[in-house]
């Protein structure tokens, strides 16, 4: 692996909320196979920095590249980015399959389609046998599998 070759870069990004500036003229550019963390206080952008990588919130002014591909604009499912939450979107009263199933149904998947995934996803990920059990059993680190 070639670790000189630029796979993540940002140019420039600012995010406004309204009057307030969360993220000011950000220009970062990580390498491939590179590890990278951010650290900072609480509310200093780190989240919402991750969140235009990701794709959930778009740069108010600024570019996002990947592997010298324009990816700003592209919506979150057609990029290789994700975030884990410390804190999980999973419903308490709905089973394992049933969390995973909702975002497919959302997205126009037939019940029997999502059903298929859920049970192909969770078989890649180890935790097929969880399939009927509630989300509140699992561990932190099977939950974060989950979302």
């Amino acid at each position: 692996m070639n670790t000189n070759q630029t796979y993540l870069e940002i140019n420039n990004v600012v995010k406004q909320f309204g009057q307030f500036t969360a993220l000011q003229d950000i220009s970062l550019s990580i390498n491939k196979g590179e590890f990278v963390c951010f650290l900072g206080p609480s509310g200093c952008g780190k989240t919402t920095l991750l969140r235009g990588i990701a794709g959930l919130d778009l740069p108010t002014y600024g570019q996002i590249k990947q592997a010298d591909k324009d990816i700003t604009f592209l919506p979150p499912e057609k990029r290789d980015f994700g975030i884990v939450f410390q804190s999980y979107a999973l419903f308490p009263n709905l089973t394992v399959a049933d969390n995973i199933a909702i975002g497919l149904r959302n997205q126009g998947a037939s019940k029997v389609e999502a059903q298929e995934k859920v049970e192909q996803w969770l078989e890649t990920i180890g935790l097929l046998h969880q399939v009927r059990n509630s989300q509140l059993s699992f561990p932190v680190v099977s939950s974060s599998a989950l979302h």
